[in-house]
């Protein structure tokens, strides 16, 4: 049986909880909203109850609830991802890699020795830039004619927009790494993200030519009049995804490995974390321009 939840400030501690404990739950999905998501998760450890966290992936969480799942990769999981990209595709090329502060860089430096040989690299150069900064473009000094993997996880829009300007003008071979944020910014030109060969992380794709995917736009349109937006799409996948883990396995499906695809937003590699608390989404997939639409880049 399923239940369904308004939360409100007032309620989840009383009436939501308490219900939650009379029904003997056996799975919690949600909130969407992060600001809940620790006081749900303390909850879900103390009642031994899992909770699959769509949209918010809490380091604390994970650390120290083996009951919290996480939908949505870490931000070390998508550097970790991306370092390795790198490393396999993209030897003897000069890295440059943007970070806001030398925290930050020296975080980047750390992880990239544990996660990879930087000896294969041409030059790894790190760079600072922040609100402070950003016109100075100190970067351009780095670039060489050719092979520039440029790694900017960067969400700011006019730094952004600043950077890409700055790089379009160069004839130089250049490949840029960032969020798939920047799809959204209004004064950034998608024009110039595929002359830049720029490729972004995502967690989830929406291919409208698989059969899938066309079935539960026409189910969807049918249903509601409007088309599906990208948290319809991740709502469905979430959904069915812990169902039927939860009727496959039992109410404690996470205590091995799993992965599971074929869904039409989110494929799923669930790996539990160090201390073997709780457990991650670690599908992560890669995105860029080719010929003024965005394809998929299989591994």
């Amino acid at each position: 049986m399923v239940h369904l939840y308004m939360i409100g400030d007032n309620k989840i501690k009383t009436v939501i909880f308490n219900s939650l404990i009379d029904l003997e739950t056996d799975l919690i999905i949600g909130p969407f909203v992060s600001e809940y998501v620790k006081i749900v998760s303390a909850f879900a450890k103390e009642h031994q109850i899992n909770f699959f966290s769509p949209l918010s992936n809490i380091d604390s969480c994970l650390k120290e609830n083996p009951y919290y799942i996480s939908a949505k990769p870490s931000d070390l999981t998508h550097f970790k991802f991306i370092s390795q990209h790198i490393y396999k595709n993209y030897k003897d090329y000069n890295i440059i890699l943007f970070g806001k502060d030398n925290k930050i860089n020296d975080l980047y430096k750390k992880y990239l020795a544990e996660f990879i040989d930087t000896s294969v690299f041409l030059n790894t150069h790190f760079v600072i830039i922040n609100s402070t900064n950003w016109k100075e473009a100190t970067y351009l000094k780095y670039l060489l004619k050719e092979k520039n993997v440029l790694l900017v996880p960067i969400d700011d829009e006019i730094i952004i927009n600043s950077i890409i300007t700055n790089l379009i003008s160069l004839e130089k071979e250049i490949t840029i790494f960032g969020p798939s944020a920047w799809l959204n910014y209004r004064s950034v030109d998608m024009n110039y993200l595929q002359t830049l060969n720029t490729h972004f992380l995502i967690d989830g794709y929406i291919d409208y030519t698989n059969p899938g995917v066309k079935d539960f736009v026409r189910s969807y349109r049918d249903k509601y009049n409007t088309e599906p937006s990208k948290y319809s799409f991740k709502g469905y996948d979430y959904t069915l995804c812990a169902a039927k883990m939860l009727s496959d396995r039992g109410k404690y499906f996470q205590n091995e490995e799993l992965c599971d695809s074929n869904y039409v937003h989110t494929d799923f590699h669930f790996k539990r974390s160090e201390g073997n608390k709780g457990w991650e989404n670690t599908n992560i997939q890669l995105i860029k321009f080719d010929d003024y639409s965005l394809v998929e880049i299989k591994e």
